[in-house]
């Protein structure tokens, strides 16, 4: 472990610095004053978290802090992926420029889905937030198999094998507007559009016409934050150096970051949705007076020193699972603080806290 650490120190680079942002799209403003108050969020309705982590971390690794710094408990399905304009930028939304890009930026279709979970079996049991610990604390190792290029492109060939010619369909929200005013009997089924090419196909004919256990764009999680995520003023990539054979895809090397913007989602019945964005500065909350200087230098001390992530500056308190994501979050709250009585308000305290939530403060040395 020591040689690992110094290593990582003599590398030279520098931490890294995100804000991440779980957001409430569907609250209303009656909402976010329940948030604003009960829950300390931003104005909003946004629950914040700004952190400094090694300049070498994967997002597989980033997975488990998020997991650590919203209070959950990885016990549903995620995904990191990027913003659909950037998709749209890349992809063009065609399946032969995403095909292209498989087993590099994106996942592709997985051979074996268990593969994607291969770091969580391990945990029989015990203190939950140790166990976390180690999993987003250095040095980071990628051990899941699908994401090697060649196996990702083996995934894509088997797809292409396959399903050379597809039936397009019409998408299931199309039937649903086309046959909403029919009587059940007169209904039928989606209708079948043209047969063509998969290559030719755009990526919604794809999905509206084939099921995937996966989205087709989620990332690989095998990749580095500082390989994906530019800072704001960054120039990004068109990625049209690795489809063109410009890069050696086998370095593990990539051009340009390519967002300025992550999305990592979390439960897709909940629908969690955290937005990651990255900071260019170290000292940029210290000029706002968000901290001060002594904290951030601490705080990159324990970064560079432990090999580990810090949480420099929050706002907002610990959701937990299965409450019905943040609308469901928000009722929880009327619940424990505005609504029933106190055997009611103690019940429900007590469901939360088998959840892992928390309405303590913690101290930012000890978020992470």
């Amino acid at each position: 472990m020591k040689k690992n650490q110094d290593t990582h120190q003599m590398l030279g680079d520098q931490p890294i610095l995100l804000r991440l942002e779980l957001l409430n799209e569907w609250c209303s403003e009656e909402d976010i004053e329940v948030l604003m108050k009960y829950a300390q969020t931003t104005e909003r309705g946004t629950i914040v978290r700004d952190i400094i982590i090694p300049s070498d971390m994967h997002l597989h690794h980033l997975h488990y802090v998020i997991q650590r710094l919203f209070g959950w408990q990885n016990s549903h399905l995620r995904s990191f992926e990027l913003d659909e304009k950037d998709n749209l930028r890349l992809t063009g939304n065609r399946v032969r420029e995403w095909s292209e890009l498989a087993g590099i930026l994106y996942r592709g279709v997985p051979i074996d889905e268990h593969d994607k979970f291969w770091d969580d079996e391990d945990y029989t049991g015990g203190n939950f937030k140790i166990w976390l610990k180690k999993k987003y604390t250095g040095p980071y190792e990628y051990g899941g198999y699908t994401e090697d290029y060649d196996v990702a492109r083996e995934g894509i060939e088997i797809l292409m094998k396959n399903c050379p010619m597809v039936e397009v369909r019409e998408s299931f929200y199309d039937f649903y507007e086309r046959t909403k005013n029919l009587p059940q009997s007169k209904k039928g089924s989606v209708k079948t559009l043209r047969k063509a090419p998969i290559m030719d196909l755009t990526l919604k004919e794809l999905t509206d016409s084939i099921s995937f256990d996966s989205d087709l764009f989620e990332l690989m999680e095998k990749l580095e934050v500082r390989q994906i995520l530019g800072t704001s003023g960054s120039s990004l990539a068109a990625y049209k150096d690795l489809v063109n054979g410009e890069v050696n895809i086998h370095s593990g090397v990539l051009p340009n970051p390519v967002t300025n913007k992550l999305v990592y989602k979390y439960d897709f019945g909940d629908n969690w949705v955290v937005e990651i964005t990255r900071l260019s500065d170290m000292n940029t909350f210290v000029r706002q007076g968000v901290v001060d200087q002594e904290w951030m230098d601490e705080a990159v001390g324990i970064v560079e020193e432990k090999y580990k992530p810090v949480c420099v500056h929050k706002m907002g308190g610990y959701v937990m699972d299965d409450v019905g994501g943040m609308r469901g979050y928000t009722d929880f709250l009327r619940g424990v603080y505005l609504h029933g009585d106190k055997e009611e308000k103690e019940a429900l305290r007590e469901w939360a806290g088998s959840m892992g939530w928390s309405s303590k403060k913690v101290a930012l040395k000890n978020m992470l």
